[in-house]
C-alpha cells in the first residue's frame, strides 16, 4: 500500500496559494455576483442583464463588494476556478 497524498494531489485538483486568503475570497465573490460560474444557481447571466431591476441588485451588490475590498485594502486576483483575469477596478 502506498503512503498517504495530499487530497488536491490525489484528486488533481489544482491548488494556489495567495499570500492574502482575502484577496481570493472577496475575488471569488465578485465573480459569483457576476454569475460567471456555470454552476451558479438562480438565474442565467443573460437573463439578469437582460432584465433592468434584476441588473440593479446584482450592480448594487458587486458595487458594495468592491467598496468593502476597497475599504479593507484588498486586491482583485484571478481565481482559478474562474477562466477570466481580474478586471481592473
Amino acid at each position: 500500500m502506498s503512503p498517504p497524498r495530499p487530497q488536491a494531489a490525489r484528486f488533481r485538483l489544482k491548488a494556489r496559494r495567495y499570500t492574502d486568503f482575502r484577496a481570493m475570497k472577496w475575488s471569488k465573490l465578485l465573480f459569483n455576483i457576476l454569475g460567471m460560474p456555470e454552476r451558479h444557481p438562480g438565474p442565467a447571466p443573460s437573463h439578469i442583464f437582460a432584465d433592468s431591476e434584476l441588473f440593479r441588485y446584482e450592480r448594487a451588490a458587486f458595487r458594495e463588494a468592491t467598496a468593502v475590498m476597497d475599504r479593507m485594502r484588498v486586491a482583485v486576483v484571478g481565481c482559478p476556478a474562474c477562466r477570466t483575469q481580474p478586471a481592473a477596478r
